[in-house]
């Protein structure tokens, strides 16, 4: 995985190895003491606390967690399971003073210290105190059995060729996979809870991991005019390279991705903010620094492939045989044409690495993660109003990804994306034999409905739902009726292994972890079904007519009823003018008569 908590579990499998094969290496150990013993991991921190009252706030666990203990010690004072009575220094029962005739405290009844220690122990703080400390040293132990069999347990893979099946440790399975786009650094980031609740053993950033550019004011009139047809001056501009260093260390300094990072495995691609420049590609100067910022700011080992080739696509396999999950995360920017040339999006040196990898050892499930979205393609319903980065602006390119998905045979295969500041499932059934899904996850900070104020939130959700798409999932479990998304959001996957077949779950979830949209399918549905279904011209098909093919009157209704939305306030101003000019005269009139 190459992670610091993979390391670990390496280290004390080999610990585990080491305590079962040196035998007799106790010193004096008595008779069969040396033998086979596992050694204890090593403890390094201690936390200990006591005086917890269960019904005062306790935030404190955040920084006990941050410190990060493998062992913590309650001393004493738990829980307040008595009860204090009011102070009383006069009258019937006075519990204070040289007079006292009554106890200050009274002890409750069993059932209520039980409901008070219950309190206690869900604490969402200290709940996570107890599943970060109790389930790591569980899963150390685990590996080292793992390991364990694995040194003793030889030729136990079978056809497995020489060497192969000695001392091979087990990977573990993968059932949960988070993942996430667009965390301004300098925003609140309080989702961590939710996604650290939802205890993924693997995180994913699909891009603007931080805001390393800067945004300058709108201008629309003046001497830097940074937007609207008569533009003249960049909306966006590159910040140094120590600026974008100092941003990324306060993105993983952030209290809740920091307790995320020590639990679970986190990988990732960047997009265009962390690249260096709003909807930049090949062309920007800054991208070889800005790799290593980005490198660094993921813990990649100083040895990686990525520190040398040009991108930061890579892939990774988690995962035993038969239930593998292999992640391709491909990067949108480095290569990538300027917009409107429909030129390459991954260039030659990237699509040559992709045709590689998914011709590579076959796996349950591949996860192809993408900065930008993949099927939806808004910007051909949403011009010319506004536009959004997507594979859809180069279809030369799209074709290719789909149909080199086909080629290769590979099954199992979805889309997770970002970029786009808001949460939605697409769904694409004419590429390659069996359908395939495109969660976007967007964003973790930056949010549509948040860009507006709230007064104005109905109309950015009645505008999603008006907005024509053919490629998104529509289903009766979405917040919303359009089945978008705007506000704070991430992605989550499970995969039951459990059952036959197996079940995978995606669904984008909000900031407090709840379901927004989701679908829910067996791994037989994404394998291939032989034929390809087509569309013949003319005709509509949902999740197979393409947005760029629907009829003109759709494709634009969403512009149609904005400048017709437009044309009616302008008359209607007009109007009231002309009737304000028409009323003033007959005003000026009869004072004339009079």
């Amino acid at each position: 995985m190459g992670k610091r908590s993979r390391w670990l579990l390496w280290m004390v499998v080999a610990v585990g190895v080491v305590g079962v094969v040196a035998t007799g290496s106790n010193g004096g150990a008595g008779e069969g003491e040396g033998k086979g013993k596992v050694l204890e991991p090593v403890v390094t921190r201690i936390a200990f606390g006591s005086c917890a009252n269960q019904s005062a706030p306790q935030p404190i666990w955040n920084a006990i967690i941050d410190f990060d203990p493998q062992v913590f010690i309650w001393l004493g004072d738990n829980v307040y399971g008595d009860t204090k009575r009011p102070f009383k220094l006069f009258g019937k029962e006075r519990t204070f003073g040289p007079w006292k005739n009554a106890p200050r405290f009274i002890p409750s009844s069993p059932k209520e210290l039980e409901s008070r220690y219950l309190k206690a122990k869900s604490n969402p703080g200290y709940s996570r105190l107890r599943d970060t400390t109790q389930r790591s040293r569980w899963l150390l132990w685990m590996v080292v059995a793992v390991g364990v069999v694995g040194v003793v347990a030889t030729g136990s893979n079978g056809g497995a060729g020489e060497g192969e099946g000695k001392g091979k440790v087990l990977e573990p399975v993968v059932t949960r996979i988070a993942f996430g786009s667009c965390a301004n650094q300098s925003a609140p980031q309080p989702i961590w809870n939710a996604i650290i609740d939802f205890d993924p053993q693997v995180f994913i950033w699909l891009g603007d991991n931080v805001y390393g550019d800067t945004k300058r004011p709108f201008k629309l009139f003046g001497k830097e005019r940074t937007f609207g047809p008569w533009k003249n001056a960049p909306r966006f501009i590159p910040s140094s390279p120590k600026e974008l260093e100092s941003r990324y260390l306060k993105a993983k300094s952030n209290p809740g991705y920091s307790r995320l990072r020590h639990t679970t495995q986190v990988i990732g691609t960047w997009d265009d903010h962390d690249y260096g420049l709003n909807d930049a590609g090949k062309e920007f100067g800054g991208k070889i620094t800005n790799q290593k910022l980005l490198l660094d700011f993921l813990d990649e080992p100083q040895d990686s492939p990525r520190r040398k080739q040009e991108g930061v696509y890579t892939s990774y396999m988690f995962g035993p045989v038969g239930r593998q999950i292999k992640v391709i995360l491909l990067d949108t920017r480095y290569h990538r044409d300027p917009l409107r040339s429909d030129g390459s999006v991954l260039g030659s040196s990237q699509w040559t690495w992709l045709e590689k990898e998914l011709n590579g050892p076959k796996s349950a499930i591949t996860i192809i993660g993408s900065s930008v979205q993949v099927i939806s393609n808004l910007s051909a319903t949403t011009r010319p109003l506004f536009s959004l980065e997507s594979w859809g602006r180069f279809p030369k390119e799209r074709n290719r990804l789909f149909k080199l998905i086909a080629d290769t045979k590979r099954e199992g295969v979805f889309f997770i994306s970002g970029d786009v500041h808001f949460g939605e499932i697409s769904r694409y059934d004419c590429a390659t034999g069996y359908p395939l899904y495109d969660v976007t996850a967007s964003g973790l900070t930056q949010a549509v409905e948040k860009a507006v104020p709230h007064v104005f939130s109905l109309i950015v959700r009645f505008v999603a739902w008006l907005t024509p798409t053919t490629m998104r999932v529509i289903s009766k479990n979405c917040r919303f009726r359009s089945c978008t998304y705007g506000q704070p959001n991430f992605g989550a996957i499970e995969i039951d292994w459990s059952t036959a077949p197996v079940t995978l779950k995606l669904e984008v979830k909000d900031i407090v972890g709840y379901p927004v949209t989701g679908v829910k399918f067996s791994l037989v549905e994404l394998q291939s079904r032989g034929s390809v279904p087509s569309v013949k011209a003319g005709e509509h098909r949902r999740h197979c007519s393409l947005e760029v093919n629907l009829r003109w009157m759709i494709k634009y209704r969403l512009a149609i009823l904005f400048y017709c939305s437009v044309s009616a306030l302008l008359l209607a101003m007009i109007g009231l003018a002309y009737a304000a000019t028409l009323a003033f005269r007959l005003f000026l009139h009869k004072c004339k008569l009079d």
